[in-house]
């Protein structure tokens, strides 16, 4: 062997690493059992061990219903330790060996039934768990003292008696350590310290001076006043959920423990306390538990609206893909002719300046004309792309006052100066939008109430915008009216459907835009009024997200 090397015993001896870790492990939880049992007043009752609660054993079955049943031969080490080194031996070998079988392996089998029956993850935050565990571990308790109160008690009146408290111990340990123990086990410790738990860590000081004022309460007036726990196990609870509950109970029980010990009290007293124990422990332990379903069904609810949101967003992206074959050719045409002519325009200037008489003047005018076809082209493209992209709302929070006071200064330069925008400006609301977009929406419309009011040149033209509050549901409605030739029936129908237009020069893309922008932002858009002289397009936007 290198002399260098540290050596280790069961090195020596061959053993697996695994094999050398368990050992360790069962010997940790031994070393802990009897430090548990040595806090807990366990007494030696003719060879019984008896304790008021029994903490050790709900280590012990916690570790047997999360990692494996192979811990009840640890139980069984455990017990006959505490029966050498706390009790002093006073059994013989041989009674104290059955005794420790007995009890071990009912709690066994106890905990192969509860694995048998709670198979989604042993977590133990449900109602249902929690049920489970408390009627498997009272069976079990009652099986255990009874079997062993009966066997090696005499007289009828102290088989009762031991066998209370045996029972009465045992169930308190299981039900107040072993959850405890369990989400200790099966805590994700790399969440621990998010950044959202830090302020709760931070109350809980507060908690624990609360169960400690609350126990010097009760040093003080009896433990008649014990029930008055029930209100920190709770407020605990409900503030930190299971987890919380767990470690309220268990250190209730524990300073409950460490005020007896100061006081001298013994173990009478403290048995005294655990019928009420059982009771703030089921109360406190239901409350975490129904506190956990809360934000299990809040934390699906709010994946499941991700989700929805997240397929609405591919199905108008599908829908939007699935209508590219169709404007392909209406594409197709629209930058066919401004190509084409951009062509003939360059190659005739091109004549017009290589010849023996130059016309800068015709080829200048020409350029021109190809700098406005080149921007038509552009134009064309820039409506799909925004049609077809994908759009990320910024949503802020928003004035209606400040969107329709930017709307009309925003379309001035595009409308032609005959042809008056106003906005009413009544009640003012705040509104979560992304006011790009939604001031892409006005513009869109104001911009074909424009191109409807030309089309009719004698029509004084005037464009109005405006927002009113509406209800059920409870949003703020936007319109932009004009007094325009109208919109005939038959074209109402098919307003928002894309490659749809009356306009020679459109892809019929600009409503479509529209009122895809609306749908993002939770809202609809639709034609209110088509009549000649009172065109009316509104949409509207929640009040509230």
């Amino acid at each position: 062997m290198d002399a260098n090397r540290s050596w280790n015993f069961t090195e020596l001896l061959g053993w697996p690493r695994a094999i050398r870790v368990r050992l360790v492990l069962a010997i940790l939880l031994i070393l802990v059992y009897l430090l548990l049992e040595w806090f807990s007043f366990l007494q030696d009752f003719r060879g019984l061990p008896v304790s008021p609660w029994n903490p050790g054993l709900g280590v012990l079955f916690a570790f047997m219903l999360a990692r494996r049943l192979a811990y009840g031969f640890v139980l069984f080490a455990a017990i006959l330790a505490s029966e050498l080194f706390l009790l002093e031996m006073r059994t013989p070998w041989p009674v104290v060996t059955i005794i420790a079988a007995i009890a071990s392996g009912i709690y066994t089998m106890a905990a192969a039934a509860i694995r048998s029956i709670v198979r989604d993850g042993l977590e133990f935050d449900r109602v249902r768990d929690i049920g489970t565990l408390a009627a498997v571990g009272a069976i079990a308790s009652l099986i255990s003292a009874a079997l062993l109160s009966a066997t090696f008690i005499p007289g009828l009146v102290q088989q009762r008696s031991i066998m209370l408290q045996m029972f009465v111990g045992d169930l308190t340990g299981i039900m107040v350590m072993t959850p405890l123990a369990l989400r200790l086990l099966r805590m994700n410790y790399d969440n621990l310290f998010r950044r959202g738990n830090v302020a709760k860590y931070a109350e809980a000081p507060l908690h624990v001076l609360a169960i400690g004022l609350t126990l010097a309460v009760i040093s003080q007036t009896g433990l008649d006043e014990a029930y008055i726990l029930v209100v920190p196990i709770v407020i605990t609870a409900v503030r930190y959920g299971f987890d919380g509950a767990c470690v309220a109970i268990a250190g209730i029980q524990f300073g409950l423990g460490i005020m007896l010990h100061a006081m001298g009290a013994g173990a009478d007293a403290f048995f005294e306390f655990q019928t009420t124990m059982l009771a703030l422990t089921a109360a406190g332990l239901s409350v975490g538990a129904e506190v956990n379903a809360r934000i299990r069904a809040d934390n699906l609810a709010r994946k499941a609206e991700a989700e929805l949101q997240k397929a609405k967003e591919a199905n108008v992206q599908a829908e939007r893909f699935a209508i590219v074959e169709g404007m392909a050719s209406a594409l197709a045409h629209e930058i066919n002719q401004p190509m084409t002519a951009i062509r003939a325009l360059v190659r005739s200037s091109q004549v017009l300046i290589d010849s023996e008489k130059p016309d800068l003047p015709r080829a200048s005018t020409n350029l021109g004309t190809v700098i406005v076809q080149v921007d038509h082209a552009a134009a064309v493209l820039r409506k799909m792309r925004d049609f077809l992209k994908r759009r990320q709302l910024d949503l802020k929070r928003t004035s209606t006052h400040d969107l329709l006071a930017r709307a009309p200064m925003l379309s001035r330069s595009q409308i032609p100066g005959d042809i008056a925008i106003g906005s009413e400006i009544g009640e003012e609301y705040f509104v979560d939008v992304d006011p790009v977009q939604i001031n892409q929406v006005f513009l869109n419309l104001i911009h074909n109430s424009a191109q409807a009011i030309r089309s009719a040149p004698t029509i004084q033209g005037r464009i109005e915008l405006g927002a009113v509050k509406k209800s059920d549901p409870e949003r703020v409605e936007f319109f932009v009216r004009d007094n325009g030739p109208g919109v005939p029936p038959k074209r109402a129908k098919s307003l928002f459907e894309p490659l749809k237009t009356s306009k020679g020069d459109g892809l019929g893309l600009g409503l479509a835009i529209c009122a895809n922008i609306v749908e993002a932002h939770g809202g609809q858009i639709r034609l209110e009024s088509g009549k000649p002289g009172a065109t009316e397009f509104r949409f509207w936007v929640p009040l509230k997200r």
